[in-house]
């Protein structure tokens, strides 16, 4: 039996000392993330200040610096 919901897949993950704040889009609030968050990246969409936008394992939107970025390898 096959699914209907769509599978995403996680390429990337926060990577900061342990706990940073972003800005979350859709609540206009700051939240507190742990290192190590997966997400998925929106690359053609950037703030003013250069910020990529994605979206965490729970369904956040935030705004994430590039060096607070590593991409995940699957081999």
């Amino acid at each position: 039996m096959t699914s209907s919901k769509t599978q995403f897949e996680y390429t990337h993950i926060l990577n900061t000392e342990k706990y940073e704040w972003y800005y979350e889009v859709k609540s206009r609030t700051m939240i507190r993330l742990p290192s190590g968050t997966r997400i998925i990246l929106y690359p053609s969409r950037k703030d003013a200040r250069g910020r990529t936008l994605a979206i965490t394992e729970i369904g956040d939107y935030i705004y994430v610096e590039e060096d607070g970025i590593l991409e995940i390898n699957f081999q």
